[in-house]
């Protein structure tokens, strides 16, 4: 099977709520990119569905917007988004969130590598 994705998806678990003309529902954000994100709901979500999705991200007072995502795909209690529209100030704050996953990702596989540039760090003794 080839994968289709643009944008590498990131493991989360964020409180979400969402709306369209079909559907309001609250859910579970389980994996999230710049371009999307996959979320497990009790709700009845439909590939093709429209729907405007907020998501409480870990940390944040301020919940991310999305004005317009598009049902790409449902299958059971989950359903995968792309998101069409978003306010630049939102995007920025996901590029961001995205980027440090990025990076806590690349840090973990050099760890798990044995990576020299790997930085772990240790308890050592005070000596005085």
């Amino acid at each position: 099977m080839i994968n289709r994705r643009q944008h590498t998806r990131y493991k989360v678990a964020f409180p979400s709520t969402f709306h369209g003309e079909r559907v309001d529902g609250e859910g579970t954000v389980v994996d999230i990119s710049t371009g999307g994100c996959r979320i497990t709901s009790e709700a009845a979500v439909f590939t093709g569905d429209y729907i405007g999705i907020a998501i409480q991200l870990s940390g944040e007072t301020a919940v991310l917007t999305v004005d317009l995502a598009a049902v790409r795909w449902s299958i059971g209690k989950e359903f995968g988004v792309e998101f069409i529209r978003i306010k630049a100030d939102h995007q920025e704050r996901l590029r961001a969130i995205v980027a440090q996953m990025e990076q806590a990702s690349a840090h973990r596989q050099e760890i798990a590598s044995g990576s020299p540039d790997a930085v772990v760090a240790e308890e050592c003794p005070n000596q005085q």
